[in-house]
Formats: C-alpha cells, structure tokens, sequence
C-alpha cells in the first residue's frame, strides 16, 4: 500500500494497524493535530464516495493499492 498526502509519499511504519481504516485514522489524527483537515480520498486515481470509503477502510494492510489523501488546512490567517 501506497499512500500519498497532496502529492507527497508518506513513509510510515504499522504498528497493531490490520485495516486501512486503522492506518487511515492514524493519520486523519495525525492531520488533526497539524491544524489539516482530510478533504478528499482516492485509490488508484479515483476518489472514492462514501460507500467506497466504507469498503475502503475493511482492507487489510497488505492491499496492493494507492491512496491518495488530499488535505486543508484549518489555520486562518488574520490579518490587523
């Protein structure tokens, strides 16, 4: 499994994760904590529908795919 944020591979190591849900999740708290917000998901260059993400996070570990992950940011920028 292959996975991307806005364009950059991400070099991650598992730990107890079996599932794309469980990596998916490290990561989306990972975001969260950097102020990103996931927006968008997609394997194998198609973003996937809510359906497809539910099916999506039941795969194991080992699938043989590519998730792309695009991310917003949170901060606002104010100006005074």
């Amino acid at each position: 499994m292959i996975i991307k944020i806005n364009g950059e591979e991400l070099s991650y190591t598992l730990e107890n994760e079996k599932t794309v849900g469980e990596v998916l999740g490290s990561i989306e708290e990972a975001c969260c904590r950097e102020h990103e917000t996931i927006v968008q998901v997609a394997v194998d260059g198609k973003e996937l529908s809510s359906h497809e993400l539910d099916l999506l996070f039941k795969q194991p570990v080992d699938a043989d795919i590519t998730i792309e992950l695009s991310t917003f940011s949170e901060w606002k920028f104010v100006i005074t």
